[in-house]
């Protein structure tokens, strides 16, 4: 029994030490700009990144070929962050990996996270049971379930 309890305790260290890994990791990418350069001294700070979605919300079926809108919400870590886009992977039984990707412009950016929202658009040409994870983490998601008649 305490070993059981030992071992649910380094589970749970285990993800802590991940979850601030990639919030270290995250904030990194987001803090670090390429400033001056052979431009004439006219900053030029632009980059991507891969964010976590927070929350997804919108409809759990749908029709054969009707696009629903999934409305996906998201952090970035300063005022100069945007939505750029979905990045997918497909995977097997209807299953599909989603990646939101931000952009992020400018030097002189606040570093207040921002909470924004955008709308994931999603049509099926054929029906079953479509199961979209929205990446939170490098290995946790948001499970979205949709089902297509």
């Amino acid at each position: 029994m305490i070993i059981l309890v030992m071992k649910l305790k380094n589970i749970n260290v285990m993800k802590t030490i991940f979850k601030n890994f990639f919030l270290l990791l995250s904030l990194v990418l987001i803090t670090s700009c390429d400033v001056g350069g052979d431009d004439g001294g006219n900053p030029n700070c632009l980059y991507t990144a891969g964010v976590g979605a927070t929350a997804v919300n919108g409809p759990i079926v749908a029709n054969i070929n009707e696009e629903i809108t999934i409305n996906v919400t998201f952090s970035v870590a300063n005022n100069c962050g945007s939505f750029l886009l979905f990045n997918e992977v497909n995977g097997s039984n209807n299953e599909k990996v989603i990646t939101v990707n931000a952009k992020f412009e400018g030097c002189s950016c606040n570093d207040i996270p921002v909470v924004k929202t955008s709308p994931y658009k999603f049509k099926a040409i054929s029906a079953g049971v479509y199961t979209l994870k929205f990446r939170k983490t490098n290995t946790e998601f948001i499970t979205h379930t949709v089902t297509v008649s």
